[in-house]
């Protein structure tokens, strides 16, 4: 695996993967909390399609933390990394935060893709049938930063949903990307549970509905069945709004679908993929 170091805003340093693969490039782009070793298992699953690469955005993983949290920093994140790995006209997938990004980079830019995978992407308006859930920004605050080794983080996070949940190659990959090594020997969250929270609160200004009339590539709406973020009613909305879109509904998935259960989301990207008129 090579890391990329590529500049955002603030001249922040932003770190891109190689996951390998080969094909079309595809970029994944993860949620508040994650990092893109999240996405280690899926990519691999897709290696025989595309050629696989994701970002770190601003104060997660390997990243640099810029000094705004805004969700538009994190769309500025996404466009660097395509424009920096030269992959103008990539696949996108990507997951919470991570979806909304790469639809919001392709309303700004119609050119910056060909073709999008959003699993629940998060939108938050009046007009939503769905309710993002409630008390997000205060279960991170508490949420333990520090560890005094990587396997006590294993050990801790592996018995706690929804990491218990997790495929291991995804909760090894998360951990792998998402610890930073202290001097004492100890390791802290690359994405501090503060950070996190205020990310959560600037999800609240965050417009995207209006804007999806420019995304031009072909989309799906992917989300979870059983306890998603999002329901039918709400990826309805979503893909009302675009010009070409469809939605796919993954049964016995909730929000984290991809490190859950990557076999399935593989097969319903490559199935969209193969079937979208791109």
């Amino acid at each position: 695996m090579t890391e990329v170091a590529l500049a955002s805003r603030d001249g922040i340093r932003i770190v891109a993967h190689e996951l390998g693969g080969t094909g079309p490039p595809a970029l994944f782009v993860h949620g508040t909390g994650f990092n893109a070793l999240s996405f280690r298992p899926l990519a691999e699953l897709l290696a025989s399609h595309f050629r696989c690469a994701g970002v770190d955005l601003g104060a997660h993983g390997h990243s640099g933390r810029p000094d705004s949290l805004s969700w538009d920093g994190f769309v500025d994140d996404v466009i660097a990394s395509v424009t920096g790995l030269g992959i103008e006209g990539a696949i996108g997938i990507g997951h919470s935060m991570g979806a909304t990004a790469l639809l919001s980079a392709a309303s700004r830019q119609p050119s910056l893709f060909s073709f999008l995978y959003c699993y629940e992407p998060i939108v938050i308006s009046p007009e939503m049938p769905d309710s993002t859930p409630d008390g997000l920004s205060e279960i991170a605050r508490r949420r333990r930063a520090v560890f005094e080794t990587r396997e006590a983080a294993n050990e801790r996070l592996s018995s706690r949903p929804p990491f218990s949940t997790f495929d291991p190659r995804a909760l090894a990959g998360y951990l792998e990307g998402g610890l930073v090594e202290e001097k004492d020997g100890s390791v802290r969250l690359a994405c501090l549970p503060e950070d996190e929270a205020a990310i959560y609160e600037e999800a609240i200004s965050f417009e995207l509905l209006s804007a999806l009339g420019s995304v031009i590539c072909p989309v799906t709406i992917a989300f979870g069945a059983d306890g998603g973020v999002i329901s039918r009613a709400g990826a309805s909305l979503i893909s009302s709004r675009l010009p070409t879109a469809k939605i796919d509904e993954l049964s016995g998935l909730d929000h984290f679908g991809p490190m859950v259960a990557p076999s399935e989301v593989a097969r319903s990207i490559i199935h969209d993929f193969d079937t979208a008129d791109t």
